[in-house]
């Protein structure tokens, strides 16, 4: 039976006619000098502390694996202010104003809570569900909250696999750029585990995906002149003509 051997394992020679082991590099047996099959391939026995070595590094092996698949399947807990209904109604009226103001070509501005954004997306997401589901996942979207701050803003969405629920949150900065509301991603995490570019890549998609669905809203902020973040809320103004 021949036996392929990796990393420490040394191959051997069984001979056939006494059984006796010897080297692989050898043609003649060292016990009764008949004529090695170099296809009868046997493990030569390993040394206790090669023995340990492999086992530790089976062990560090799983340890790995089990704590990836943990940091995966680990939800971040959102931090946005949660909006009331009455927030949502405050942005309904906001994405009013300045819907008003793009059709009249005028420039106005208003500074937006995170509550009020967070809000409108919960009464969004309740009516219509299919409204911010991505293909890409085929999960079921629960809660999407978002976080401003000064320097960047953090999107976490909230979603359920069946019985397992799962988190994805992408961190950037939002920028205008012709005409274009565009964001540059600086870090993405599912569950508490940071992501790699490729990965980072394929899971902003997707939860851009979500967003491109809002249609309405996705004007407006493409017909911006500014975006400022604030710690909590974000000021918006309309080009003008």
């Amino acid at each position: 039976e021949a036996v392929v051997e990796i990393g420490l394992m040394s191959m051997k020679v069984k001979c056939s006619r006494c059984g006796a082991i010897n080297e692989l590099s050898r043609m003649f047996c060292t016990q009764c000098a008949s004529k090695l099959d170099l296809t009868q391939l046997v493990e030569a026995e390993r040394s206790g502390a090669a023995r340990l070595f492999s086992g530790l590094f089976r062990l560090l092996l799983t340890v790995l694996v089990l704590g990836t698949v943990g940091l995966l399947l680990w939800p971040v807990e959102p931090t946005g202010a949660v909006g009331s209904a009455a927030d949502a109604r405050a942005m309904v009226e906001s994405l009013q104003y300045f819907q008003q103001a793009i059709h009249s070509r005028t420039i106005v501005d208003r500074v937006v809570s995170e509550a009020q954004v967070n809000g409108y997306l919960a009464e969004v997401l309740r009516q219509n569900r299919k409204a911010l589901r991505s293909e890409g996942f085929r999960l079921g979207v629960r809660e999407i909250n978002l976080v401003f701050t000064r320097e960047d803003f953090t999107a976490l969405v909230l979603a359920n696999w069946g019985p397992i629920s799962l988190s994805y949150e992408i961190k950037g900065v939002p920028y205008l750029k012709n005409k274009r509301f565009e964001v540059v991603v600086q870090k993405v995490r599912w569950g508490h585990l940071p992501l790699p570019d490729p990965a980072a890549a394929w899971v902003s998609s997707r939860v851009a995906g979500m967003f491109l669905r809002m249609e309405k809203e996705l004007a407006i902020l493409n017909s911006l002149g500014r975006c400022d973040l604030g710690n909590g809320r974000v000021y918006v103004a309309t080009r003008g003509s």
